[in-house]
């Protein structure tokens, strides 16, 4: 089953690759677009520039990375676990894709880690949305992130 998985996940990074790292996106206009959140307590832009695609493209290489993550476990593989590897994939297929971990505060005051990226949107700027990693679900949410990692 897992070869049956890293075989189709190896498929369509050859095909989605070339089309996933198609912008250029800087440094500067990542950090710019986290700076808008009010509550960041931390955040590091790591690499001088990254290269990204369209929402459309990013669903895509989320689902793919997300059948690749381990199993829900309490307290041992949760939210912050699935945020880290989902990362690390990430970087590993596509190395410049510009995918953040991150923690927020949801609605209610709970804490949750998740997934960041930076995607190009239809007018053709940078913009940023979430990645819930357990579900590969590309989303929206209107959390304040207070730490970011990119």
């Amino acid at each position: 089953m897992i070869k049956k998985i890293f075989a189709l996940v190896r498929f369509y990074w050859l095909k989605l690759r070339p089309n996933v790292e198609q912008s250029p996106v800087t440094a500067t206009q990542c950090e710019d677009l986290i700076k808008r959140f009010k509550h960041i307590k931390y955040s590091e832009v790591t690499d001088r520039y990254y290269v990204t695609a369209d929402l459309k493209i990013i669903k895509s290489v989320a689902i793919i990375i997300s059948k690749m993550l381990g199993k829900y476990v309490a307290e041992d593989h949760d939210c912050d676990n699935y945020a880290m590897e989902f990362k690390a994939i990430a970087q590993r297929l596509f190395p410049r894709l510009p995918i953040a971990y991150c923690h927020v505060v949801k609605h209610n005051n709970t804490k949750h880690a998740l997934n960041m990226v930076v995607y190009i949107n239809n007018i053709g700027k940078p913009s940023l949305t979430y990645i819930e990693p357990q579900t590969g679900e590309v989303v929206f949410f209107a959390y304040e992130p207070y730490m970011v990692l990119l």
